[in-house]
């Protein structure tokens, strides 16, 4: 088997990067039903290169450069046959004590390797880490901490947290109480479903689906906020002030904010300092960092200023009275100040700072999918939310809080052992190779914008971001005649003829099936999105840059003839 893999690495830059299948190919090549007696597995096996190869689309090419990286490491893949050896479902400790011990200590070195600051680390009184299997289940499940939270802060209602224009929804919700307020438990189901239908989770337009998805399944509305080319397609926090103050208006409840750290489309870096400042004001909306693709590049010292390291380590420095009483409260009485205590105890920590981070490994991290390094500031937040612990999963050792079931801390019961590819690949590469890992794909993606800059019939849409790069072919007018019917078109027309160009050159390169690239929109421009991962050399970079290169030659020579007629010849002509 080993060396079947080992095989399939050596012959891979000489297969086809994406697969020619078609939708349903595989039916005229596998039985409808399973064999009624087992076969020999060198036979089962053989098919896989038959059967299954054809169908891949090869994410650990060197010449696949779209979407995101996913790549892998041997080192890992071993890790993962181990696991998959054991097979531990690792639902608490005494499954397997090492699957959860391990996971403590890794997510540790993770943080450190990082940069990320002690209230992160398992060390620490409140904070930690844990893996979980993509960004999209780390933000569902801090989305679901953050609805909890905000549902336990408006069960303590008697103070009016931002206007008296909710007094009278508070003395509404108040009827629906026990006499024990501030615990979730102690509401109704309608007051329940009140709240959570009043509460507002806040992105961009450009972050990922996985937020309005955590808002579907959850029940809560879902606010994409507006960014600009000007802005560098960054959430800004005056835009995020702005929708604050209208939802706080019309009687929502701000209840989490994803800022991303490398959107998916672009890479662009959400303003993370503005954001805290204004969130600072909003005691119950949650921060999530979601830097899935961008967030190992922490590892790499000079880029930890422009993915905000000092912000998501920013100390809590505690609450502001203003933060927990409105104007109307009476600051001498005291319940109010028992109830202020018992909301800080609900919130754990001051609004503005970075509740909970996550990025992926599987991308640029070395490791193969899946395993997504979650942090978060207090798991107390998490556990309060999702503790369930029926008779037949109580252990000695979680009675005693001994030992912490992950389980706890996300929404499957059932666990990978995934952290024993992190130690492997780490202890392998080591800190520096990890960064020289990194630094490679950065350097890759520099050289390339290079090429880009350097010829006259492309350009750069932006700068590069870390190891992505987005360009497109736009044609070179130093040729042209000045009276060309080009030059007189206006500019909405001139942008409709040059992304005819691209989609154009789009198909040829597709068709090529030797690189694997995404195309996409940026500012109505239809673009190639270049993003490099740890398999491509440089030898790959300018194979690629030729093949743009080559099968643009033919758009050239049609955009001349078809442009260079002037106006006075076509009227002439007519």
């Amino acid at each position: 088997m080993k060396c079947r893999i080992a095989k399939y690495y050596e012959s891979l830059a000489d297969l086809p990067v994406t697969s020619i299948s078609q939708p349903g190919d595989v039916k005229g090549l596998i039985p409808q039903s399973p064999p009624s007696q087992g076969e020999p597995f060198e036979v089962i096996s053989e098919d896989f290169e038959k059967l299954i190869l054809p169908g891949i689309t090869h994410w650990q090419h060197p010449s696949f450069f779209a979407l995101y990286p996913a790549n892998s490491t041997f080192e890992s893949i071993i890790a993962d046959m181990y696991s998959a050896a054991v097979n531990s479902p690792g639902f608490n400790w005494t499954c397997s004590p090492i699957a959860t011990d391990l996971e403590f200590v890794m997510m540790d070195w993770v943080a450190e390797l990082l940069g990320l600051g002690g209230i992160y680390k398992s060390t620490s009184k409140t904070g930690g880490g844990t893996i979980v299997g993509t960004a999209s289940e780390a933000c569902l499940t801090v989305a679901v901490a953050a609805r909890e939270r905000a549902l336990s802060y408006e069960a303590m209602n008697s103070l009016n947290r931002f206007s008296t224009k909710e007094s009278s929804i508070r003395h509404k919700t108040r009827a629906t109480l026990s006499t024990n307020p501030g615990s979730r438990s102690d509401l109704s189901t309608s007051a329940r479903a009140d709240l959570a239908g009043r509460m507002v989770v806040y992105g961009s337009t450009e972050t990922h689906s996985m937020g309005h998805k955590s808002a579907i399944i959850l029940g809560l509305q879902w606010r994409p906020l507006p960014v600009t080319k000007e802005d560098g397609w960054r959430l800004r926090g005056e835009t995020l002030r702005k929708a604050l103050e209208a939802d706080v208006a019309k009687g929502l409840i701000p209840c989490m904010l994803i800022a991303t750290l490398g959107t998916t489309n672009v890479g662009a870096m959400d303003c993370l300092d503005e954001l805290t400042e204004v969130a600072k004001d909003y005691p119950t909306l949650w921060i999530h960092v979601d830097a899935a693709w961008a967030g190992v590049y922490l590892s790499l010292p000079e880029h930890r200023g422009r993915l905000y390291l000092d912000i998501i380590n920013q100390p809590d420095k505690g609450f502001e009275m203003s933060h927990m009483i409105s104007s109307d409260s009476i600051i001498g009485d005291k319940q109010e100040m028992l109830n202020v205590k018992q909301l800080q105890n609900i919130l754990k920590t001051a609004p503005g700072t970075v509740n909970s981070f996550c990025t992926n490994f599987h991308k640029s991290g070395l490791v193969s999918f899946d395993c997504s390094t979650f942090f978060i500031r207090d798991k107390g937040c998490l556990t309060e939310a999702l503790e369930l612990t029926p008779h037949y999963l109580r252990s000695k050792e979680g009675e005693t809080d001994a030992a912490l079931d992950f389980r706890n801390w996300s929404i499957p019961l059932g666990r990978r052992f995934r952290s024993l590819k992190i130690f492997f690949v780490l202890r392998s590469f080591g800190v520096q190779g990890f960064q020289r890992e990194l630094r490679s794909t950065i350097d890759l993606t520099n050289y390339f914008d290079k090429l880009v800059k350097e010829d006259d019939w492309f350009e750069s849409i932006q700068d590069t971001t870390l190891a992505l790069t987005i360009f497109r072919m736009k044609p070179s007018l130093n040729k042209l005649n000045k009276d060309c019917i080009f030059w007189n078109l206006n500019l909405k027309e001139q942008e409709i003829i040059i992304n005819n160009l691209n989609q154009r050159l789009a198909i040829k390169i597709q068709a090529t099936n030797k690189i694997s690239v995404t195309n996409t929109f940026v500012d109505n421009r239809f673009c190639f999105r270049i993003a490099i991962g740890r398999m491509s050399k440089k030898s790959h970079i300018e194979q690629a840059w030729k093949l743009f290169k080559d099968c643009s030659e033919n758009l050239k020579r049609e955009f001349y003839r078809d442009n260079q007629t002037s106006m006075s010849d076509r009227v002439i002509d007519n």
